[in-house]
């Protein structure tokens, strides 16, 4: 069984602890808990040298995304990613409420995520936004 599918990601709210972006299991709390500020963390296996098995990131609710579950040249796509397909157009990754689709920036065109014969994650919406920037030719 592939897990990714319940793997999220998120960027914490406290920017100074060097990695941005924080992967692992989505949970809420109230914001008092955990010390929590948003009442959204990310909950990881510790990597980091600490003395508790989790590590608990803090992170904005609005740069929440979950995995896919699909990976194209070993990466996995996350909701939220922006990619490039085997044209060259860029998409991107979005739940539409019937599962994970990619969403032309050209024209707003809806495909299945499962319909992608190739896809290359060049950035997402929040640390890249003006990759979704339709250029006027």
């Amino acid at each position: 069984m592939n897990n990714d599918r319940y793997l999220f990601r998120g960027k914490r709210s406290d920017v100074a602890v060097g990695e941005k972006w924080a992967y692992g299991n989505l949970m809420t709390f109230e914001p008092s808990s955990l010390s929590s500020r948003s009442g959204y963390v990310i909950a990881s296996a510790a990597e980091r040298p600490r003395p508790r098995v989790f590590d608990y990131d803090d992170v904005d609710p609005a740069t929440i995304g979950q995995c896919t579950g699909v990976k194209f040249d070993g990466a996995l796509v996350f909701e939220g990613d922006i990619c490039v397909d085997e044209d060259g157009g860029t998409v991107e990754i979005k739940w539409n409420g019937d599962g994970f689709a990619g969403e032309y920036a050209s024209d707003g065109e809806q495909i299945p995520l499962m319909h992608f014969i190739y896809l290359k994650v060049i950035g997402n919406i929040h640390d890249n936004p003006e990759l979704l920037e339709v250029q006027n030719k």
